[in-house]
Formats: structure tokens, C-alpha cells, sequence
């Protein structure tokens, strides 16, 4: 009868023992998959920081191209992508498009840039 007490005994606190071990796993397995997470949150917003940039540069190229003032286009442009820096050069019948800007804050620097041949109006 002592015996078998004992042994009850011994079995409830090694259980008890071990309860928590699977907390302590859990918890362990969480700061990868939370990295994992973070990781792919912040590619993703790089990647759509660069679709942004990418597209206004098309849109200041193709603005500049057909004859609109280049300080009006960038003004807007840079209104419009808040913290972009747009710089426009035009040699001849060329013009080079630079857009620099951050997808998250100071993080992550997102720069694009387009080419585009100038349209004649007439």
C-alpha cells in the first residue's frame, strides 16, 4: 500500500515536471516563424516600394516627354509619393528618371529609375 502511494506520488510530480516543457518548445518555436513572418512583411514592402517608384518614374517620363514643365511634374509627382526625391535629366531627346524613396521608413531604401525618348508634338 505504501508502496503504490509512492509510486502515485512519483508519477504526479514528474508529470508536473514536464508540463511545462511544452510551453518552453512552443515558445521557442515562435521566435522563428515570428522572424520568418517579419522577413516576408518587409520584402513584400519592398517589393511594392519598388512597383511604386518604378511606376512613377514611367508617369514623369512619359509627362515630361510630351512637353509638360519638368519642375511641375516633379512637384506633383513628389506630392504624390510622400518622401520621394525625383531627379529628371534631359539630354537631346533623352530623358533618364530617378526615383528614390523608403517602403518602410529609413529601413528600407527603394530606388528605380526609366529612360524614355522624348515625343515631338507636331
Amino acid at each position: 500500500m505504501v508502496i503504490k502511494i509512492l509510486r502515485q506520488e512519483t508519477l504526479i510530480s514528474s508529470r508536473r515536471g514536464e508540463s511545462g516543457m511544452v510551453s518552453a518548445e512552443f515558445a521557442l518555436g515562435l521566435i522563428p516563424i515570428s522572424l520568418m513572418l517579419t522577413f516576408t512583411f518587409m520584402v513584400a514592402a519592398m517589393i511594392a516600394g519598388y512597383l511604386q517608384a518604378q511606376d512613377m518614374s514611367r508617369v514623369v517620363a512619359r509627362q515630361v516627354s510630351v512637353g509638360k514643365d519638368i519642375t511641375e511634374v516633379v512637384q506633383r509627382a513628389e506630392r504624390t509619393l510622400e518622401g520621394a526625391k525625383i531627379v529628371v535629366k534631359r539630354e537631346g531627346s533623352r530623358i533618364d528618371v530617378d526615383v528614390q524613396m523608403s517602403a518602410i521608413g529609413p529601413f528600407l531604401p527603394v530606388s528605380a529609375s526609366t529612360s524614355t525618348l522624348a515625343e515631338t508634338a507636331w
